[in-house]
């Protein structure tokens, strides 16, 4: 099971799922409880060696980095630097992550590699392609190319599939001080909030476009039985229904109700 570990500056809660001692392999989804207007990151980490490297899956608002080494994990042994798109709140940090990493490497899709992270980052990105997996010993990470699914041109997710752990980042975003992990309905909250934020400055966060039914669908077949959140409370239970439900409550607050093409 995840151990939970909080930062309180950030209001960042990690998930880890440790793999065998043989492999010493990390797998790391990142939820954020939000406070205010403010929210953290959403990276992945690895500490397995090179021949069975890791990723880990949050690198976001500057400043944590010395705190995990303290409370958490030796940033220098990190081997994949993950996330979902380019974004403060996604790889804000990625060079912090870097410089404390030397043998870390930024893995996100070949659009935001070769359109942004290769020009930020002080090193170059792995450009992964749709469907790509790779292994962590252990752990085993199907790479998902979902552009514009949250939002951008170069989103991705990660698919952990020996736990069935699909690292969401702002998929299910809710508000609030909420509980690190629920098994309660997370599909109601992220859509009263988008209501609330479609009236507001943070209007239109997500596109809707005739790729995002099929894109969440595509995502609901994993089957997840977790739903690591970037902003708000992972959720332990039917993913696959999570993601029909949050198909249907993006088409019928952003989709004036009408099936995507």
């Amino acid at each position: 099971m995840p151990a939970e570990m909080f930062f309180a500056p950030f209001a960042l809660m990690i998930f880890f799922a440790f793999g065998s001692s043989a492999s010493s392999s990390a797998a790391v989804g990142a939820a954020t409880t939000a406070t205010g207007a403010a929210a953290s990151a959403g990276l992945a980490a690895s500490t397995a060696p090179p021949s069975a490297a890791g990723p880990a899956f949050f690198a976001g608002c500057p400043g944590p980095v010395s705190r995990l080494d303290e409370q958490v994990i030796d940033p220098a042994s990190l081997r994949w630097i993950s996330f979902s798109h380019f974004e403060a709140d996604e790889c804000g940090a990625l060079n912090e992550w870097l410089n404390v990493a030397p043998q870390g490497t930024p893995v996100c899709s070949f659009v935001g590699a070769n359109v942004s992270v290769n020009d930020f980052a002080s090193r170059p990105a792995r450009a992964m392609s749709n469907d790509e997996v790779f292994a962590t010993g252990k752990y085993r990470f199907r790479f998902l190319a979902t552009p514009h699914v949250p939002h951008c041109w170069e989103a991705s997710l990660l698919f952990e599939e020996t736990a069935a752990t699909l690292f969401s980042s702002d998929l299910f975003f809710h508000w609030g001080n909420a509980e690190p992990k629920t098994t309660s309905d997370v599909v109601d909250r992220f859509k009263q909030g988008l209501v609330a934020d479609q009236q507001g400055p943070f209007a239109n966060a997500y596109p809707y476009t005739p790729l995002t039914e099929g894109t969440l669908k595509r995502l609901a077949a994993l089957k997840p039985r977790t739903i690591a959140l970037m902003h708000g409370s992972s959720f332990e239970g039917d993913g696959e229904k999570a993601l029909n439900d949050l198909a249907l409550a993006m088409r019928d607050v952003l989709g004036n109700g009408a099936a995507s093409k």
